[in-house]
């Protein structure tokens, strides 16, 4: 029972937040995407019994868009069924993507650590590091006093052994901020949303008017209960799913730190995995890259729908954002910078002494070290790599709705300015 008890007591950020109970966390994430797809076709049901499904035509979106990004806007009907509002179905699709790839992002955080110690692409050190900084994080208290070669499954086990307590304070503080921002945004939406539609050449008050006309014909309206309590759920579920991501993702950036001093990170020589060992990592921060593009994408999209008027709720999203990104990128790469020349530095320390027990004169075996040496030297091993197109699109997404905010904010540029 003991070694059972040991075995399950690992790093698992499945076990912080419940948010995929029993067998739900081991099947594939496809099962959300097939969820969120009847989610979908049930939206359409109750919009079609309510009447505010649309036709056809009302399908208006790139004319939308360019009258959002223009500085005259014609009148148009103030009439927004569900075949009309791109902006909520991309919401819908952005929820259903975020929680599909938190699922995956989780599953391969729970088995990372356990395939870089069988490929032994990270090694526990048989006294842990300190340093000014372990001591300030309190990980140098964490790990405490341990026999040798035992910090990192000492290490592994605390953040195993999770209470409830810890469970039901981390569930309920997702839950309380979620509900919160979630309030105030629905807030900020139904006081601004549409309103970069209103035209121009007419008066504030007809303009006023006109948004009220489109909020009454919105199929999320007051008038419209059905729509209203989806898109409400809808909302709620975003913030659940920004808070829950963010809360784990932290805890797993500190488990990541912890690892630098618990650990010795080398690489697998034998490059089973076309990265010497480290594809676990390299999958954990690809997750973590496209988690930023999506919220990225919302948050464009809010500040696109919302124009200058943006709410507090997005604005402490924003913030959110802005601080919380450098931990998710530049924490691990600060963490991991040294992998590669550590590693290669062991590599050629073992290699020569391997070499002074060879014969100049065999010159087979000296060429297979000489070509070892070249191998080593010419070693790319950067867990945290991303293809130059992934990058760029990383980089675009991330920094967009930081530039738009600015200039809706404070030169009052693009969509809704007016």
């Amino acid at each position: 029972m003991t070694g059972k008890a040991e075995q399950r007591a690992k790093f698992d950020p499945f076990n912080f937040i419940p948010l995929f109970p029993g067998k739900l966390r081991d099947l594939h994430a496809g099962w959300i995407v097939v969820a969120g797809s009847v989610v979908f076709l049930l939206l359409v049901l109750a919009t079609l019994i309510e009447g505010t499904f649309g036709r056809l035509t009302d399908f208006q979106y790139p004319t939308d868009v360019r009258y959002a990004f223009s500085e005259s806007v014609p009148r148009t009907e103030p009439n927004f069924p569900l075949i009309r509002d791109i902006t909520s179905c991309l919401c819908l699709f952005l929820v259903v993507a975020g929680f599909a790839l938190l699922h995956r992002h989780w599953h391969y955080i729970s088995i990372a650590l356990t395939e870089l110690r069988e490929s032994k692409t990270i090694v526990p050190r048989r006294r842990p590091r300190s340093n000014m900084i372990s001591r300030l994080l309190g990980i140098d208290r964490l790990i405490g006093d341990c026999g040798d070669y035992a910090a990192l499954d000492v290490l592994d086990a605390r953040f195993g052994k999770v209470t409830a307590r810890t469970k039901v304070l981390l569930s309920g503080s997702v839950l309380f901020a979620s509900y919160v921002f979630a309030t105030l945004l629905g807030n900020g939406l139904s006081q601004n949303v549409f309103r970069f539609l209103a035209p121009t050449a007419a008066t504030p008050d007809e303009q006023n008017q006109w948004v009220a006309l489109a909020k009454q014909n919105w199929w999320a309206g007051p008038d419209h209960p059905i729509g209203l309590v989806i898109y409400t759920i809808l909302a709620f579920l975003a913030m659940v799913l920004i808070f829950t991501f963010n809360v784990v993702g932290v805890l797993t950036v500190y488990f990541g730190v912890a690892l630098y001093f618990a650990a010795d990170m080398g690489a697998d020589w034998y490059n089973r995995d076309g990265r010497y060992g480290w594809t676990p990592v390299a999958k954990v921060y690809r997750t973590v890259y496209w988690a930023l593009v999506l919220l990225g994408s919302g948050i464009t999209n809010l500040i696109a729908v919302l124009g200058s008027s943006v709410p507090i709720s997005v604005v402490g999203l924003i913030l959110l954002y802005v601080l919380l990104a450098p931990v998710y990128t530049l924490v691990p790469w600060l963490a991991f910078r040294t992998v590669e020349r550590t590693a290669k530095a062991a590599r050629r320390a073992r290699l020569s002494r391997a070499l002074e027990g060879v014969d100049d004169s065999d010159l087979e075996r000296v060429q297979l070290f000489v070509a070892e040496f070249e191998r080593c030297n010419n070693a790319k091993i950067r867990p945290m790599r991303l293809r130059t197109a992934s990058f760029s699109v990383f980089a675009t997404v991330v920094l967009l709705p930081i530039a738009l905010t600015a200039l809706q904010i404070f030169a009052q540029i693009g969509a809704g300015s007016h």
